[in-house]
């Protein structure tokens, strides 16, 4: 279908109008999306400095896209993103004297998965982490530009691999991470 000229339909529009028009014309092709963010924390965890084991433990994916929708009164989710994943040491494992650290960890990378036993969803990475230097008690995770909106759909856990070494003691942390939501 071709598109016909505004003026057609508008006959008798003065230039003064098309002033006012504009910026209601503009609006209008814009508003078919809301985006809007999401934050849910990590609970915290202890990392051992005595044996291996994960950097951060498995956890489920914390999001109700019909009530997130629901509560900012939009349309159904079309996109779901990772905007970004922190993590930060607490005090928990840090007797007088001592200040831990995240510096041993030297690269990581965040990874989601479906829930469901028989999803045909692959494991896909959505995040990494440069090496931490010394004395960074924060580790920001770099978000992939991957839309997890499927995984979100049926119910959706993140896990972590880690490069790194053993901390020289225990080191306690917790998070947090932040999802974007494209809204019709």
């Amino acid at each position: 279908m071709t598109p016909r000229p505004l003026r057609r339909h508008l006959p008798h529009l003065e230039p003064r109008h098309a002033l006012v028009l504009a910026p209601m014309i503009a609006a209008a092709g814009c508003a078919g999306f809301l985006m809007f963010r999401v934050s849910e924390p990590i609970a915290e965890q202890r990392i051992s400095a005595s044996q291996l084991g994960p950097v951060l433990e498995p956890m489920t994916l914390a999001l109700d896209l019909d009530a997130e929708t629901a509560a900012r009164d939009t349309g159904p989710a079309r996109h779901v993103y990772l905007e970004t994943l922190t993590l930060t040491v607490t005090p928990t494992a840090e007797p007088a004297g001592d200040v831990d650290d995240l510096a041993f960890l030297q690269g990581a990378e965040i990874f989601i998965e479906s829930a469901l036993p028989q999803s045909n969803l692959p494991r896909q990475r959505v995040a990494t982490l440069a090496p931490v230097a010394p004395g960074d008690r924060t580790a920001t995770f770099l978000a992939d530009d991957v839309d997890i909106i499927e995984y979100a759909r049926e119910g959706a856990r993140l896990s972590a691999n880690a490069v790194g070494t053993l901390p020289p003691d225990d080191v306690t942390f917790d998070g947090q991470y932040t999802l974007v939501l494209d809204a019709i």
